[in-house]
């Protein structure tokens, strides 16, 4: 027998005994002489209460399971709309733009940020003009109210663009690049080993040779600012992040250039000074774009700096779980003011 057909089995016998005494109660008198219930009756009455209990229990039962088939029913209605939003809200491309901070330190560093200070200063009346069809590498990027320049892109155009000592500034420019990997349940960093595979979703990038720079007069700092590809012929997934859904309470990782690094015997071909600008690098903003309409922007302020078991560097950040907090943390405003 089953769950439902007992619970109506114990109905009808409830209801069925209840009304059985209630006619045996109208026919017979259960009551002696003193007006008190003889055993027959008190036999009646605990059989009229038991018959009660039986039905309010049958009751009990019955609301119960409705309410565990409701609550079974929200989850797989939960679940289906789960899956939808994953069909429809695809990972279909993997992009990224970033903005890393050069960092002062090296001596070389220091004479090049006190050259592009001294001549963008020299030339800001020039750099207050719009001239159209023009393209000195040297461009206002944007301005106050006034139309005072505050950022000032320079390209491999401009004459301020790093050469000869300053070369590896300009190298760290066009081949600045992060190795991502996504879990779709963070885990601890020691357990990291930075292996193509070894995420939910993993991707090598290439670097798109677009690296600018990018200097900031207000705050005297220099920026890189460069863009990568990330090629699905690169990307190596497990089918758990396919969606931007699934990116709600991942863990994203990015490997900097530094954690790549040339074995002892080719030390002769090694650039100190760019692997030491690498390692110095600060992450400012990174930008992917997962699809086309759909960005996610993610403060440098917002990661924690942590080392694998190699001894390399790795980003690591764990998104917020609810949609309404996603959208607020992964959005540009949130994180332009975290900066």
């Amino acid at each position: 027998m089953d769950f439902d057909s007992l619970v109506g089995a114990l109905k009808v016998v409830g209801a069925t005994i209840t009304g059985v005494l209630g006619v045996a109660g109208l026919i017979f008198d259960f009551k002696d002489d003193g007006g008190k219930l003889t055993r027959a009756g008190r036999s009646v009455l605990t059989g009229i209460i038991a018959s009660a209990l039986i039905a309010a229990a049958a009751s009990s039962v019955e609301t119960y399971k409705a309410k565990s088939e409701n609550a079974k029913q929200l989850a797989r209605t939960e679940q289906l709309l789960h899956e939808l939003s994953r069909a429809i809200q695809p990972i279909s491309k993997l992009e990224a733009r970033y903005w890393v901070e050069v960092r002062s330190g090296n001596p070389t560093i220091e004479a090049y940020l006190k050259r592009v200070d001294s001549e963008i200063e020299s030339r800001i009346e020039q750099l207050r003009k719009i001239e159209i069809g023009m393209d000195t590498g040297l461009n206002a990027i944007s301005v106050d109210w006034n139309g005072d320049p505050l950022t000032v892109e320079i390209s491999n155009k401009s004459d301020l663009w790093p050469n000869k000592q300053e070369a590896f500034i300009a190298m760290a420019a066009q081949t600045f690049r992060y190795t991502v990997f996504i879990f779709k349940e963070p885990i601890e960093i020691q357990k990291f080993t930075g292996v193509h595979g070894t995420g939910d979703l993993s991707a090598f990038g290439v670097p798109t040779n677009d690296g600018r720079l990018n200097w900031d007069r207000k705050e005297k700092k220099l920026y890189i600012t460069s863009s990568m590809v990330y090629e699905k012929a690169l990307w190596n997934s497990n089918g758990r992040v396919t969606s931007v859904v699934d990116l709600m309470g991942a863990q994203i990782m990015l490997i900097p250039p530094t954690a790549v690094q040339l074995p002892a015997r080719y030390a002769q071909f090694r650039n100190k000074e760019l692997e030491e600008l690498q390692q110095e690098a600060r992450l400012k903003t990174i930008v992917f774009k997962v699809a086309d309409g759909r960005d996610i922007w993610l403060s440098g302020k917002s990661f924690n700096e942590n080392k694998m078991p190699d001894g390399h560097t790795v980003l690591s950040l764990v998104l917020p779980t609810d949609e309404p907090t996603f959208r607020k943390f992964t959005s540009s405003a949130e994180a332009q003011e975290k900066e």
